[in-house]
């Protein structure tokens, strides 16, 4: 988390975007947002069940609740390039599409699934990762 938040510390431009987040975790957070709250607008909450979808869904209402008018969704365990938010706004806005995505890199360091790993879906060098 605290490496996500410092990269968008360095990249985002006024007006600050908020940050919503759920926190899922066995441990919780709190003492990483708190570090980043006079740099960044964060909203954050403890969610307590464990798999994607719910905690998805708790973000977005959040999002909504806050009347944004984009929503950009990524884990802790991914690892985005500096870059990485500001061409997700820019291809919003220049597309008009009401969805865009870019690449992340997954944070190894935990261990992945075995059928993650196989699968060869992550195979990215950092060439590929900052370079759309």
């Amino acid at each position: 988390m605290r490496y996500l938040l410092e990269t968008f510390c360095t990249v985002l431009d006024e007006p600050r975007p908020k940050i919503c987040i759920a926190d899922n975790g066995q441990k919780p957070l709190a003492h990483v947002v708190e570090a980043f709250r006079d740099r960044l607008t964060i909203h954050y909450s403890v969610f307590p069940e464990p798999s994607l979808s719910p905690v998805r869904n708790q973000v977005m209402k959040s999002a909504i609740n806050l009347n944004t008018k984009y929503i950009a969704c990524i884990d802790d365990d991914e690892w985005p390039s500096p870059q990485w938010l500001p061409k997700l706004l820019r291809a919003a806005r220049d597309t008009n599409a009401e969805f865009v995505s870019g690449p992340v890199l997954a944070d190894r360091k935990n261990g992945l699934p075995k059928w993650l790993e196989k699968g060869g879906l992550l195979d990215t060098d950092a060439g590929d990762f900052g370079g759309w």
